[in-house]
């Protein structure tokens, strides 16, 4: 096969790249079949119609379209790969970049209840970013209110960041649904910054289309919802000024040098105020020590808050008292709160989702003893196994934040998660 002398490097623009392919098949004398049969041959799927596509337009082929060609052509792919990159980066940041939207943020709560004082400190780690791409990482439990929060602090800090304020969730703990990959991610975040129709990109093409829009931008980007860092960590840095807020159940979960900010449920006072603001003053004054009971019963977690002061709500006859004796029934307690409404169960059986199935049978041992704190040693022998496998299990648990660890050695299963083991396991052998 003769050597082609056509130079992608050497073209500005999309046009001018597509002209350089078809330059390309007509120099190499090769038909769409037999390209794409070549391409088979080698390994890639290259559709006929595809390569006619992508010759016929003035716009730049996918990446994987470009590399499959080239290298059917008999060509090394890399240079036109560049190519297309730098064409790609120039063309994002053409005549559309003034015109970049800012405020892509959900509407936001003004005022949560008992988190005065962790958004303050939150506004401070996130404000105070130095200069360069940095991350903070908000985590806790589900239903714990890390997305509020994170909401509520990017609206506080759009005046630090004149470069906009973007969100997107990354679907890291939706049941059924698979997490939005990294590349997903930078499409998204394109083409909301660029107000038009998602395009998609693939790897590294994805991360420098983005790169190229929020360069030296001083931007906020809250990637909620993360499962795991490689959703976003290859986007870094985002830009030289760019700082990302994450949110996430897990702490296994934040790259290296991310400040860590830890989300606990609420104090009880803070508990019992959210329960009256849903209920009325007039209604919980009548019964202080049931609703303080039934704030316990929550975890003190927001969610299971919610779904308890609107299953009351909506039944202003029953006593507060009622629903937290039918929530004390270990063995329906949570039909309770799915019955408001609010999809309680499928929103904890997530979580289970982030840690090895064997940790999970640690968890279902541990709900077996109740609300009791339980030593290491003892569930080491009541599972079988050595303290030091059962110590690993436990510590991705409470990564995960489905059990709780007072002190060094000792456990125990955080309320919410003790009603859904109930709810799960069969009862003769604590399996599922």
């Amino acid at each position: 096969m003769k050597v082609s002398l056509i130079d992608p490097r050497e073209r500005r623009t999309p046009a001018e790249f597509v002209a350089a392919l078809r330059q390309l098949k007509e120099w190499v004398g090769l038909t769409y079949r037999q390209i794409a049969l070549r391409a088979q041959e080698n390994g890639d799927h290259l559709a006929r119609s595809t390569i006619a596509a992508a010759l016929e337009r003035d716009r730049l082929p996918r990446q994987r379209v470009v590399t499959a060609m080239v290298r059917a052509c008999g060509e090394d792919p890399r240079p036109w790969i560049e190519a297309r990159r730098r064409i790609a980066a120039a063309t994002a940041l053409g005549p559309a970049h003034p015109k970049l939207r800012s405020a892509l943020l959900p509407v936001g709560s003004n005022a949560l209840v008992g988190r005065t004082e962790v958004s303050d400190r939150l506004v401070r780690l996130v404000g105070s970013a130095d200069s360069g791409a940095s991350v903070t990482a908000l985590t806790g439990p589900a239903g714990v209110g890390k997305s509020a929060l994170a909401i509520q602090v990017a609206h506080r800090l759009r005046g630090r960041f004149p470069g906009g304020c973007l969100y997107v969730n990354l679907q890291g703990s939706v049941s059924g649904v698979p997490p939005l990959r990294s590349d997903e991610l930078a499409n998204r975040l394109a083409a909301e910054l660029e107000g038009r129709p998602q395009e998609s990109a693939e790897g590294v093409e994805a991360a420098t289309r983005l790169l190229a829009l929020l360069a030296d931008r001083q931007i906020l980007v809250v990637c909620d919802d993360v499962r795991s860092a490689d959703q976003f960590e290859s986007l870094l840095p985002l830009g030289r000024q760019a700082t990302v807020l994450v949110t996430t159940r897990t702490a296994r979960a934040v790259p290296a040098g991310a400040r860590l900010l830890s989300l606990r449920p609420l104090a009880l006072d803070d508990a019992v105020a959210l329960l009256a603001e849903e209920l009325g003053r007039e209604r919980v004054s009548r019964e202080e020590e049931e609703l303080a009971r039934l704030a316990n019963l929550c975890g003190r977690l927001p969610l299971l808050l919610h779904a308890a002061g609107r299953r009351l709500a909506a039944r202003p006859a029953w006593r507060i008292g009622a629903l937290a004796d039918r929530l004390d029934d270990g063995h329906r307690g949570l039909d309770e709160l799915c019955m408001s409404g609010i999809d309680v169960r499928a929103r904890l059986m997530a979580s289970l989702e982030l840690v090895d199935r064997s940790s999970v049978r640690v968890l279902a041992a541990l709900g077996q003893t109740g609300s009791a704190e339980a030593p290491l040693s003892a569930l080491a022998d009541a599972l079988g196994r050595d303290e030091t496998d059962a110590m690993l299990a436990l510590e991705e648990l409470l990564d995960a934040h489905l059990v709780d660890s007072p002190e060094p050695g000792r456990y125990r299963i955080a309320a919410a998660y003790r009603w859904l083991m109930r709810d799960i396991c069969r009862p003769q052998d604590g399996s599922w």
